[in-house]
């Protein structure tokens, strides 16, 4: 920053302003980081300047790269020098911690904002300093360990100090970029890697029959909030399903895997499935240092199988209960997802009924009501 106007006058031993009588030429010099101006605007810079003849002071300005406390020396032939201190404050803030790769929702590591000068050097403030924080929503600010005892918006760096401390926890995903700002300091940002906290199916439950292949499955990495977010490495992600379940990498399900990967830089994978079992199979996608996903998937029956045993009837004689019940390809009773229409045929001669005793008039069908998995008839 440029200096205020500062004046360097020829004196008596007794102090006061005396003239000199020829033009005298005074030597401005400071340590490393100060240049001196001949103007205000600190535009045009000198070395040195002149008390011309007759008078008795002449002005400059100067700048510092440099914190601290730089002293200048006036000096000119014959004269003793004039020297003064000056105090050069800080001029920007700097996140001096390095980078961060954090999981959504987990507070981070100590976070440090620090006060430099242009030299990038620290430099104590010279009155307390209230620094804000910003960061895109979903982030927030902490000065303990943990991310506890409620959030703040800013910090305060002590005067005479040159740094302060602080955490922070995102629940979004992805970089976050963070800001340490504070009056005429120059403000300070860095980029955050908030890494996924779960995984989730992204694609909807599926009903399909035994044995068939299903429709594709996708998983997705999350952040806590539930947004997409890239994963920083490849992660493996483990399949696992009750028996009778077994996961493809293709849509033909013809080769069969235990896992699969998220590839670095990326938020999703995909794979098919086939089931044996009837009923709700649950699937679950899991993966080290995330929530697992899970999501329920219904196996329809895939056959009918009439369950009582084969009958010896008198001709003309109404039989005993007859059941058909419907199965899976492991041959186990599997509710049926919708009422079902079960058609019941034989030879000329042999009628149908849905009452013991063979009354009440005969049919040709039966029906399964949804969420079961039998129908008698006689």
């Amino acid at each position: 920053t440029c200096s205020s106007v500062a004046t360097v006058q020829s004196q008596d031993f007794s102090g006061g302003a005396t003239l000199v009588t020829a033009d005298a030429a005074v030597a401005l010099t400071g340590p490393a980081g100060v240049t001196f101006y001949s103007d205000s605007a600190c535009a045009s810079s000198v070395t040195s300047m002149t008390i011309s003849n007759g008078t008795n002071a002449q002005s400059f300005y100067f700048k510092a790269s440099n914190s601290g406390a730089p002293i200048l020396t006036a000096a000119s032939a014959g004269l003793t020098s004039a020297t003064q201190t000056e105090t050069i404050s800080a001029v920007k803030l700097a996140i001096t911690t390095g980078a961060q790769s954090v999981v959504s929702n987990v507070c981070s590591a100590i976070t440090t904002v620090t006060s430099e000068d242009n030299s990038s050097v620290a430099t104590n403030v010279t009155t307390d300093t209230v620094v804000n924080l910003s960061a895109p929503a979903g982030v927030s600010f902490y000065t303990v360990a943990g991310c506890g005892s409620g959030g703040t918006s800013t910090v305060t760096i002590s005067s005479g100090t040159s740094a302060k401390s602080f955490y922070f926890k995102s629940t979004a995903g992805n970089t976050e970029t963070i800001t340490a700002s504070a009056g005429n300091f120059v403000s300070a940002s860095q980029a955050e890697t908030i890494t996924p906290s779960k995984l989730i199916f992204t694609t909807g439950t599926q009903t399909l029959a035994a044995a068939t292949c299903s429709s594709v499955a996708t998983v997705q990495s999350q952040d806590f909030s539930g947004g997409a977010t890239l994963v920083t490495a490849d992660a493996a992600i483990a399949l696992t399903g009750p028996a009778g379940v077994t996961f493809y990498s293709d849509s033909t399900c013809a080769s069969s895997v235990t896992s699969m990967t998220i590839s670095n830089g990326t938020n999703a994978q995909s794979f098919y499935f086939k089931a044996t079992t009837g009923g709700s199979n649950t699937l679950t996608a899991a993966s080290a240092g995330l929530t697992s996903g899970t999501q329920a998937e219904t196996i329809a029956p895939s056959k009918l199988a009439i369950t009582t045993t084969a009958q010896s009837v008198v001709s003309n004689v109404c039989s005993a209960i007859t059941t058909v019940t419907s199965e899976d390809n492991t041959s186990t009773a599997a509710n049926v997802t919708t009422d079902t229409v079960v058609n019941l045929s034989a030879p000329a001669g042999v009628s149908f009924y849905t009452v013991a005793g063979c009354g009440s008039g005969s049919t040709s069908t039966v029906t399964i009501s949804s969420s079961t998995s039998a129908k008698s008839f006689y």
